[in-house]
């Protein structure tokens, strides 16, 4: 199930219900229809607006607009102000995408939501089916890392990523050492929040 930590404890849900007033209720109601208007929503061909994987959502020109949106502005102009209802969204949005909701697409929030919605079911009190292990995500990274062993270089910290001919150089540094060095790549894949990338990766 999804959880919330708030003031130090968890709480179930996609929404924190504590405290919450009647017309915050209300509020997370509408945007609750919202969601399921996409969730619901299906092409000549059968596909869902948002589902997953991403490749099997529909590609229509309507919702594809989405992309052109932030979620913040989709959301403001879809007349969403309470104080809570943007603290839920702004959770949501850094747990999901380490960005807040005008840094996002109105595409990647929705989907993100439309996805949880299962038929019938509310958003309050729904949880989509899970596949999990013990150890959480640890089992698929174990699972990725095994074969890749000896290319692996833990405890190294990259502090910048600059195009270099026709490769790239990256800086690093030894985290126990101190030392740095660089290492030249044909190519880099960079995964971590965008404002670390415009902080690492040169123009």
């Amino acid at each position: 199930d999804e959880r919330i930590l708030y003031r130090g404890e968890w709480f179930p849900g996609v929404y924190l219900k504590v405290g919450a007033s009647r017309a915050d209720l209300q509020e997370w109601a509408r945007f609750e229809a919202l969601v399921n208007t996409w969730r619901y929503h299906r092409g000549q061909d059968g596909r869902r607006a948002f589902t997953r994987p991403i490749a099997a959502s529909r590609q229509d020109p309507a919702i594809l607009a989405l992309d052109t949106n932030t979620f913040a502005d989709f959301l403001t102009q879809a007349g969403f102000t309470g104080e809570r209802f943007w603290w839920m969204i702004t959770y949501a949005t850094r747990d999901d995408y380490c960005s807040l909701p005008d840094q996002i697409s109105a595409w990647a929030g929705l989907h993100s939501y439309s996805r949880r919605a299962l038929p019938g079911a509310a958003l309050l009190d729904a949880a989509p089916p899970t596949l999990t292990w013990p150890e959480g995500n640890g089992f698929l990274m174990k699972g990725l890392a095994a074969p890749l062993k000896e290319h692996i270089r833990p405890g190294q910290l990259a502090f910048d990523i600059r195009p270099q001919g026709e490769g790239v150089h990256i800086s690093a540094r030894n985290v126990a050492t101190g030392g740095t060095y660089v290492i030249e790549a044909k190519r880099v894949i960079f995964c971590g929040p965008r404002f670390l990338a415009r902080r690492l990766i040169a123009p």
